[in-house]
């Protein structure tokens, strides 16, 4: 018989820690034979290589992250879990879809990186354009491409997309009277109707009008008139005046 075999039972835990090493010895030989042989040695070195990520996993906080166009300079967090052996950096991708780089967000560094023992979570900084232009909301992707990890080392990627959704903070505005009744003396002769423009004046806009009969008679106690109340890019008020008679 020239082979036997050698059990060793290694335990399996879920910490994330740096390689292991035991060494097998060989002593005590008995009945006539010498510890030799081809690899000349009588201790073996056994590496007990760690399973747990020990680098970590690296992953967005979340799959999605939701802005407002105004909302200027905002962070996506990235995480780095289950380990933190070794330097590690990660690099993204952006992805443009309704929001174009350039026009509605800059993203300036493309690496994230993480020093040996830092989990603490990494931010991707955007600074989000606000166009003053009333439009539909927008979005872009941001998808982690790759990572770098000590030799030997392992880390994962996790949630590896996530959806930047920029909310539309311009509008156009709600044009009322400023209130629902006037009461104007009929010696009077005119009086002014004041027109506002709320919740937002972005771009210019304009509403028609038309002064009609109820009891009081055209012509006769009003000047019957229509026309057009025009607002400017910012302005948030007109007026209209009406003729009594």
């Amino acid at each position: 018989e020239t082979v036997k075999q050698l059990e060793v039972t290694v335990i399996n835990d879920t910490r994330s820690e740096i390689d292991e090493v035991f060494i097998l010895t060989l002593s005590n030989p008995k009945g006539g034979a010498v510890i030799d042989g081809p690899y000349g040695v009588q201790s073996a070195l056994v590496t007990i290589i760690d399973d747990d990520y020990s680098s970590g996993k690296i992953e967005f906080v979340t799959s999605e992250n939701n802005f407002m166009e105004n909302d200027g300079r905002v962070v996506v967090e990235v995480r780095r879990i289950g380990g933190s052996v070794g330097e590690v950096s990660a690099e993204f991708l952006v992805q443009e879809d309704t929001a174009k780089e350039g026009l509605d967000y800059v993203i300036q560094s493309k690496l994230l990186a993480w020093a040996d023992g830092d989990i603490g979570n990494k931010q991707i900084e955007i600074e989000l354009l606000d166009d003053k232009i009333v439009e539909e909301g927008k979005k872009f992707s941001i998808s982690l491409t790759g990572t770098n990890a000590p030799q030997n080392r392992e880390v994962v990627i996790g949630r590896n997309k996530t959806d930047i959704i920029i909310g539309e903070d311009d509008s156009l505005g709600v044009i009322s009277f400023t209130t629902s009744s006037h009461n104007v003396n009929e010696n009077s002769g005119s009086f002014i109707v004041h027109v506002i423009r709320d919740k937002g004046n972005n771009e210019p806009v304009s509403i028609d009008y038309e002064i009609t009969s109820g009891s009081a008679i055209k012509d006769l106690d009003f000047i019957e008139e229509k026309g057009t109340l025009e607002f400017q890019e910012g302005q948030n008020s007109s007026f209209l005046r009406v003729v009594v008679q």
